[in-house]
């Protein structure tokens, strides 16, 4: 039989090994998010309730998107491409689904801007996957439910419609 003093430094050498109690560690959805962007390991999003979100410099791309693509690459030609994705990313959250026509120029943009991730980011050895940029892109621009709705119901609205490779120069 195990004694009391034994269990109690067993527990105690568990919680140490493990980080400390469990207590420190965050507990809400919220204050998990809130750790992981002090820490770094997430990008510091923002979460308004508006579709648009905050553009102070009136880019097209939401600040908090465009400190993303300059934290995350480096290069100016790279920099350029994430940025036309991110502004045809956001237009398709704000475009009229009962325009036709507004639809098809926001998916030509976005269809461009697809094509010059592949070019950009295809361009050296090592560089970030293109594939990875347009996801990764795609996540952070709809980083909220209403955010994500609307982009499915942009792409909903797509059904049933054909898109051309860009010809020419994609990239702006």
């Amino acid at each position: 039989m195990i004694k009391p003093i034994t269990t109690a430094l067993l527990a105690a050498s568990l919680v140490a090994a493990c980080g400390g109690s469990s207590s420190n560690q965050p507990q809400t959805p919220a204050q998990k998010i809130a750790a992981l962007e002090a820490s770094g390991a997430i990008p510091v999003l923002e979460r308004s309730d508006t579709l648009e979100g905050i553009d102070s410099n009136n880019s097209g791309v939401r600040d908090d998107v465009e400190a993303y693509i300059y934290n995350n690459y480096p290069s100016e030609n790279q920099r350029n491409a994430a940025m036309q994705l991110a502004r045809g990313l956001q237009e398709s959250l704000l475009v009229d689904l009962e325009d036709n026509s507004a639809l098809r120029l926001v998916d030509r943009n976005v269809n461009r801007a697809v094509s010059c991730i592949y070019k950009r980011f295809g361009e050296a050895k090592g560089a970030v996957k293109p594939g990875k940029v347009v996801y990764d892109l795609e996540a952070i621009t709809t980083n909220t439910k209403q955010r994500l709705e609307a982009y499915l119901a942009y792409n909903r609205s797509l059904d049933g419609t054909t898109s051309a490779r860009p010809k020419g120069g994609s990239c702006e």
